[in-house]
């Protein structure tokens, strides 16, 4: 396993989500502190609420400060712990030690899983995996012998999940199918369901939770933009579409582009069918299989609250999504691949073991090998959006991230002409104009900058753009019209403190000296201090000090 996802340990920051979590963050970069712990818990940032996450980075940058290697170590220690716990639940539930290896053995160097563990944001997959699986062994505990203090455990162990992420709604469900196979608990049907009615209300508290800070951060998307009835065939799409990664783990991607209602009827259709069919012959051999309706229902269970039926975000699909669904497909491999060689009489008695064995030693190199290249993919900013345009070549929203790392390596040429590539494939593209624009103007090309920033602000008032404008007027001379512009990014963003101090040099151009001071004193109240040399100039034209 850390052989499959070790080149995260040389790995940077990313662009995406990384400076909200942990590079940008002021609250993670106090550490454990009272006031940064009492923001964790009150806290709908990232529009999510998982203080657990929170507390976690806290204590990274704490211990290992701008340090990557520490973060990315974190993030892989969880996930082999989590593959040990994998092994050891499955093992002491079944008592089939080798099947239950195969399980751990495909979680833990599956390519799919490479988002999980070597993207530093999407740390809160591995630590909630981890207490996911806890719970699970606690559960398996409080079946062996029922008490009072082994249930709190089971709750507690929830609780705490799910305050590291809210993936664990499904977890009294999996625990039901638990129940079926392999505990085969024999108690009547309504007593199971109601042992379980406590979990299955801190799941509900932690669905409240999480739509009131998916709808505070603005991260849901209306029905208007998406359809329920595309969000439907979507979700049928995905799922068939996992399936096929998990076999065939190729054209992995950090974002797959929602197709809205691009997808073929007949793509649809067939994946409809083929869920069908696959769940109706699950739950036909039940009884002498039951670890295919249980490993198949715990796939599609586990991926309701992920499959885009509550859109949030512009994904069609993820591959953090698999990170627990999958133990439901490996399951199904590692005792299904065997029964079907017993059954057939194949390799004779106990054949079917060994086979198992060697398909293990044959695969697992495939596996470790694709999943150290997809590592590799996440090593820093550019790499990670040069591989998604290779792999979503028709993304704007790729084409503009790489235009983003572009530009904060220093590329500036190479990131113009990826925000117009973005541009090419969204006209509308406000964000684009806007940082194209930018750089444009910092390399003296006023007039084309000016174009962009005119369309920027046209599209919607962002008090980036109008700042931007403002400086490439400022530098034609046109101090009068930056004013305007300042004044709108301040209207919109009144802590704006790059657009006071702008504001502040406009101003002195114009011999407007007290409203420059007051801009100045405001852009330090913020946190920006404008630039020595034009302090001094302000100083002496205005015949007073700062």
């Amino acid at each position: 396993m850390l052989a499959a996802f070790h080149p995260a340990l040389r790995n940077g920051f990313v662009d995406y989500d990384d400076d909200q979590y942990v590079t940008a963050n002021p609250h993670v970069q106090r550490g454990l502190a009272v006031e940064s712990l009492r923001w964790a818990w009150a806290s709908f940032d990232a529009a999510n609420w998982h203080p657990i996450t929170w507390m976690s980075h806290m204590l990274d940058w704490q211990l290992f400060g701008p340090r990557p290697a520490g973060h990315h170590a974190t993030s892989l220690l969880l996930h082999l712990a989590n593959t040990l716990l994998l092994f050891f639940l499955l093992d002491r539930a079944t008592r089939s030690r080798l099947r239950s290896a195969a399980v751990a053995l495909l979680f833990g160097v599956h390519p799919l899983h490479v988002e999980s563990v070597a993207w530093v944001a999407e740390r809160k997959d591995v630590l909630s995996t981890f207490f996911w699986l806890l719970t699970a062994w606690a559960y398996v505990r409080y079946v062996e012998a029922p008490r009072t203090a082994r249930y709190a455990a089971v709750l507690l162990g929830l609780a705490v999940g799910l305050a590291a992420k809210p993936m664990l709604v499904t977890l009294p469900f999996t625990l039901l199918l638990l129940d079926v196979w392999p505990l085969e608990r024999r108690g009547r049907p309504g007593m199971l369901l109601l042992e379980k009615l406590p979990l299955a209300g801190l799941s509900l508290v932690s669905c409240l939770i999480t739509i009131a800070a998916q709808r505070a951060g603005q991260a849901i998307v209306p029905v208007n933009l998406i359809s329920f009835p595309d969000r439907l065939a979507n979700a049928a799409v995905a799922c068939v579409a996992y399936l096929g990664k998990t076999l065939l783990p190729v054209g992995l991607a950090a974002l797959y582009p929602h197709p809205r209602s691009a997808l073929p009827a007949w793509e649809v259709a067939g994946a409809a069918l083929l869920l069908i069919a696959i769940t109706a012959v699950a739950i036909r051999l039940k009884r002498r299989a039951p670890y295919l309706a249980v490993g198949w229902l715990w796939y599609l269970g586990t991926l309701v609250p992920v499959v885009g039926l509550v859109q949030v975000g512009e994904q069609a699909m993820a591959d953090r999504y698999t990170y627990v669904p999958l133990v439901g497909i490996f399951v199904i491999i590692a005792w299904g691949v065997p029964a079907a060689l017993d059954a057939a009489r194949v390799f004779g008695a106990r054949g079917s073991s060994r086979s198992l064995a060697l398909a293990l030693l044959l695969v697992t190199p495939v596996l470790i090998g694709t999943s150290w290249a997809r590592t590799l993919a996440w090593r820093d900013s550019v790499t990670l959006w040069q591989d998604e345009t290779l792999k979503q070549p028709l993304s704007a929203r790729a084409h503009y991230k790489l235009g983003f790392a572009l530009a904060a390596a220093g590329r500036g040429a190479e990131a113009v002409r990826a925000y117009g590539r973005a541009i090419d494939l969204a006209p509308d593209y406000a964000e684009a104009y806007n940082n194209r624009g930018n750089l444009l103007g910092r390399e003296g090309r006023d007039r084309e900058a000016l174009q962009d920033l005119d369309r920027a602000v046209a599209l919607g008032p962002r008090a980036e753009a109008y700042n931007n404008r403002g400086i490439v007027r400022a530098h034609l001379g046109d101090h009068a019209s930056a004013v305007e512009d300042f004044d709108r990014a301040i209207a919109l963003k009144p802590d704006y403190g790059a657009a006071h101090g702008n504001r502040a040099v406009s101003l002195w151009k114009l011999g407007q000296y007290e409203r420059a001071w007051s801009d100045v004193e405001e852009s330090r109240r913020v946190g920006w201090e404008p630039p020595p040399a034009f302090l001094r100039a302000l100083e002496r034209a205005s015949g007073r000090s700062g």
